[in-house]
């Protein structure tokens, strides 16, 4: 313990050293040493003097420590000093904030502000307020609100949501909340209606991920309209899943997809030995002139 209080002492020391010289870095690493050492009224002192020499992040810190304390007056103040000076995340920290204490119309007001100097992550989170029901009687307007978002963000926002909202997607299905599946499908669906090739066929692997079959060969179909490559995707996780692929050709066979046949049986002639008894067709034949004897 006192080889650690020794630690903190020479840390203290020479963060200082470096704070005296201008070197704001210093200036942050200085005051977490202090905020391990309990010395919170010293790293606020250094944290005001840091926003004094410009550091709007300093500004950041100090209102994380005052809503901490339940000072939400003093938390306000400083996260509205950094975003009059034109630090955005100031500005998303207080509407966060405002949110956290179920005051929608205040964080609609700051996400509004953020919006009008292009922020699109702000028209997306007043979108998911109204979506959410925060907001009681405004579901239409999320839409409005998202696409709003796309037309500064444009696929790339709607993909880096989607990718973003997958990630918190672990375990097994019945663990997830069927609405949390249907928003990611939905973003990546606009990622695809903003010029995305691969956003469908993203859709097609969460679903394969999470093991929900039907799913995924029905996203993996849609996705090979833009790309046929993606059938074999789709053969690959048949395969893998050891589910019997009869009722895919046979629905490919009713639309009309033979091209979607062709590729699925060469692709199976030549990764598979014995594909014919893998693909059940002791019990029918299909009736295709694809069908090889």
């Amino acid at each position: 313990m006192m080889r650690t209080i020794k630690n903190y002492e020479q840390a203290e020391y020479w963060y200082k050293r470096a704070f005296q010289q201008g070197n704001l870095q210093a200036g942050h690493e200085l005051v977490s040493t202090l905020i391990r050492e309990l010395k919170n009224i010293e790293a606020n002192q250094y944290l005001e003097s840091l926003f004094c020499m410009g550091d709007n992040e300093a500004a950041v810190r100090l209102a994380e420590y005052y809503q901490k304390v339940s000072k939400y007056e003093t938390a306000e103040i400083w996260l509205r000093k950094a975003l009059k000076r034109g630090y955005r995340k100031a500005g998303y920290e207080l509407a966060l904030m405002y949110e956290n204490k179920n005051e929608m119309t205040n964080a609609i007001e700051i996400y509004e502000y953020l919006y009008q100097i292009g922020e699109a992550v702000a028209a997306v989170n007043i979108g998911n307020i109204y979506r959410t029901g925060k907001v009681k009687n405004m579901l239409k307007h999320a839409e409005v609100w998202y696409e709003k978002a796309l037309a500064i963000g444009g696929k790339e926002l709607a993909l880096s949501i989607a990718e973003n909202l997958k990630k918190e997607l672990k375990g097994a299905y019945g663990g997830v909340r069927r609405e949390k599946i249907e928003i990611i499908e939905y973003w990546y669906e606009r990622a695809h209606k903003y010029g995305e090739e691969k956003a469908l066929e993203k859709i097609g692997d969460m679903y394969a991920e999470l093991s929900m079959m039907m799913l995924a060969i029905d996203r993996y179909t849609k996705a090979a309209e833009y790309d046929e490559s993606v059938i074999i995707k789709l053969t690959e996780m048949c395969i893998k899943n050891r589910y019997s692929m009869d009722n895919v050709i046979d629905d490919y066979m009713r639309r009309g997809k033979e091209q979607y046949i062709q590729k699925i049986l060469m692709y199976l002639i030549d990764k598979c030995k014995n594909y014919k008894e893998y693909l059940g067709y002791q019990k029918k034949k299909l009736q295709s002139k694809y069908y090889l004897n």
